[in-house]
């Protein structure tokens, strides 16, 4: 081969080369999603995280193992139980954070029912008192939401000790808990979520007995149990974590056979289009946390998958996992919570990798990506 052949094809293949590594740049780019970080180095009481919520102020509280967090943007204030301060957290381990219509916030913590006090920077604890029928159904309490049909009114979910209604104004707390010849009653003690759709109504995930919708009429639920069966693995789909309402009115619910699609007006379970292959499944089937963000999609946190976001159109779903050499990757495949807040940021809460933070905005996408870039 003479000497200009050889430059042609050593020219030839630096081009191919180029073209293919802009090719792969370019894919990488819109495939991925830069993730900010905030943890212990930020001063972060604790690496997991397991609720969040955003005050009618702007401050950004996180509820993690080791007391509740407030965080202004720019430094986190902590706050512990202490037991020699009869005014701190009760508990440690932050499960739910409610802010109310008067923007009190009510924490609930595995020692208790905790209501701030923002003036002092204290608490008014609420525990069970097993000889007082007037006191909180159990102290370990997973979920905490006010009622936007009776402002005042929180529904309390707890650990073993069914679920709570609590008159705010009366001090009054109204029990429900499981009875096996009531099929109106809680299906499981165990309350893990508790939800409330657009049009007020207030929907129960617990350990067993499918999805609960409360019913005034007959002060009772109605059980919704799966359409499909446990997974081999054990996982059940009856074991509720995360209910959320997509944009035509159907409930997401997250188990631990991952997702189903419930119709409340027919009071079925509605199947939901997804290719075979890697883009139709779940990372993990342990779904812990949903989130539908303003442009309909779906944030999906699973334990040990990471983070998957659905796409409702096209039933592709795109997977989000930690990555030990990638510092702008997420930072752990645990995720427990997930908020979007007021300017559009998503905010997820990992098991031992702290928060990480999400720019829904980041940047474009090109007009043909049903995804963010």
């Amino acid at each position: 081969m003479g000497k200009d052949n050889k430059v042609k094809v050593a020219r030839l293949i630096l081009t191919v080369l180029f073209t293919v590594s802009s090719c792969i740049q370019l894919f990488s780019q819109t495939d991925r999603l830069k993730f900010n970080y905030l943890s212990l180095e930020h001063g972060l009481s604790q690496n997991s995280v397991y609720s969040i919520c955003q005050d009618s102020k702007g401050f950004m509280w996180f509820g993690t193992e080791d007391g509740l967090n407030r965080y202004d943007g720019y430094g986190v204030t902590v706050f512990r139980h202490d037991q020699d301060d009869p005014g701190s957290l009760l508990g440690s381990m932050v499960y739910s954070i409610c802010e109310d219509h008067k923007s009190v916030l009510w924490i609930g913590t595995n020692g208790g029912l905790n209501k701030f006090n923002g003036d002092t920077g204290t608490f008014t604890h609420y525990l069970h008192q097993p000889t007082n029928p007037n006191s909180l159904g159990h102290n370990c309490v997973n979920a905490v939401r006010e009622s936007s049909r009776h402002p005042g009114i929180l529904w309390i979910g707890t650990q073993e000790g069914g679920l709570d209604i609590f008159n705010t104004r009366t001090g009054q707390f109204t029990h429900y808990r499981f009875d096996p010849s009531d099929p109106h009653s809680l299906g499981h003690d165990t309350v893990n979520h508790i939800y409330e759709d657009r049009s007020g109504n207030t929907w129960i995930g617990a350990n067993s007995g499918g999805l609960h919708k409360y019913d005034a009429q007959i002060n009772g639920f109605t059980r919704y149990p799966a359409a499909t069966p446990a997974l081999q693995s054990g996982g059940s789909p009856d074991r509720i974590f995360a209910i959320c309402e997509d944009r035509e009115g159907k409930l997401w619910v997250g188990s631990d056979a991952g997702i189903s699609r419930f119709d409340p007006d027919s009071g079925q379970y509605v199947p939901f289009h997804r290719p075979n292959g890697e883009y139709g499944r779940l990372s993990s089937n342990a779904v812990r946390a949903i989130h539908i963000d303003r442009r309909g999609k779906s944030w999906i946190g699973t334990l040990r998958g990471g983070l998957d976001l659905f796409d409702p159109q096209t039933g592709r779903v795109r997977h989000y996992r930690a990555s030990p050499l990638d510092f702008q990757d997420l930072s752990d495949n645990d995720i427990w919570s997930l908020y979007e807040d007021r300017a559009g940021v998503l905010w997820i809460g990992t098991e031992g990798g702290g928060l990480n933070k999400l720019d829904l905005e980041q940047k474009p996408c090109p007009p043909s990506s049903p995804f963010y870039c």
